[in-house]
C-alpha cells in the first residue's frame, strides 16, 4: 500500500517538474525565435543593399567579375528571402498555437 502510494507520488511529481521545464522551455523558445527573426531579416536587409551595390558596380565597370558577383548576390538575396519567408510562416503558425493555448 505504501509502495503504491509513494509511486504514485513519484509519478505525479515528475509529471508536475515535466510541466514546469516544458513551460520555460516555450518561453525560451519564443524568445530565440524572435531574435533570430530579427536577425535574419538585418541580414536579407544588408544582402539586398549588397545585391543593388554590386550589381551598380557592375554596371559602371562593366568586368565581368563584377557581373558574376553582382549574380551570386541576387542568388544569396534570393536564398535568404526565402528563408526569411519560411521562417515568418512558421513563427506564424507558433504564434497562432500560443494564442490558441492561452485562450484556453
Amino acid at each position: 500500500m505504501i509502495n503504491t502510494i509513494l509511486l504514485l507520488l513519484l509519478f505525479a511529481t515528475i509529471i508536475i517538474f515535466a510541466k514546469i521545464i516544458f513551460a520555460r522551455l516555450e518561453v525560451i523558445h519564443a524568445l530565440t525565435n524572435s531574435g533570430m527573426g530579427s536577425a535574419l531579416t538585418a541580414t536579407v536587409v544588408a544582402l539586398r543593399s549588397d545585391a543593388g551595390a554590386k550589381r551598380e558596380l557592375a554596371r559602371l565597370i562593366g568586368g565581368r567579375e563584377q557581373q558574376v558577383a553582382a549574380d551570386a548576390a541576387d542568388a544569396a538575396l534570393k536564398q535568404g528571402e526565402e528563408l526569411m519567408h519560411k521562417h515568418n510562416l512558421g513563427q506564424a503558425s507558433a504564434d497562432r498555437l500560443n494564442s490558441k493555448k492561452l485562450f484556453r
